[in-house]
């Protein structure tokens, strides 16, 4: 595994099956957001035959986000937390419908939570090191997110499939 720790997110990576995995990372509701897209880009600092491809095709799946790409889009100066957001480093590959359908929701609901809360997250997500190798890439059964505030911590997991569901696993109480 390498730990690859930048101002706006802390990754572990295994370069073996090239896929990161879990990534922590704070969502501020207090900063203004700008939204967009961008092109995927290597991560300079692992080597290249270690990350997935920038330009990644397999028919179904799509290069998910683990930090969405929105809620850094806060900083999109040239490698600021938006385009950290691109790195490869940041990417799991995601049934299509998974990603763009109840995950997604469920990456919007959490940080809706925290602008009407007005609440500093503390998010960890990741996956699952269960999964399948297709065309030498490893695709993951799950993915996971667990939010953190001062006085509380919910952990949620989906399944990586085309209806996958994303479910509540725990709530724990300080």
């Amino acid at each position: 595994m390498l730990e690859l720790i930048s101002p706006n997110m802390k990754i572990l990576y295994n370069p073996i099956l090239k896929v990161p995995n879990k990534i922590e990372y704070v969502i501020d509701p207090f900063k203004k957001l700008r939204g967009g897209r961008r092109n995927f880009i290597y991560d300079k600092r692992i080597p290249i035959e270690s990350q997935l491809p920038p330009e990644f095709s397999l028919r179904g799946y799509s290069r998910g986000h683990l930090v969405p790409s929105f809620v850094m889009s806060w900083d999109k100066k040239v490698g600021g937390a938006w385009w950290e957001t691109y790195r490869m480093t940041n990417i799991a590959i995601q049934n299509l419908h998974f990603n763009i359908g109840n995950w997604r929701q469920k990456e919007l609901d959490i940080y809706s939570f925290g602008k009407k809360n007005k609440l500093k997250l503390d998010v960890t997500t990741g996956v699952s090191m269960e999964g399948k190798m297709v065309n030498e890439y490893f695709i993951p059964d799950y993915f996971f997110t667990t939010v953190r505030t001062s006085y509380d911590e919910i952990s949620f997991v989906g399944e990586n499939k085309h209806s996958g569901k994303v479910s509540k696993v725990k709530n724990i109480y300080f």
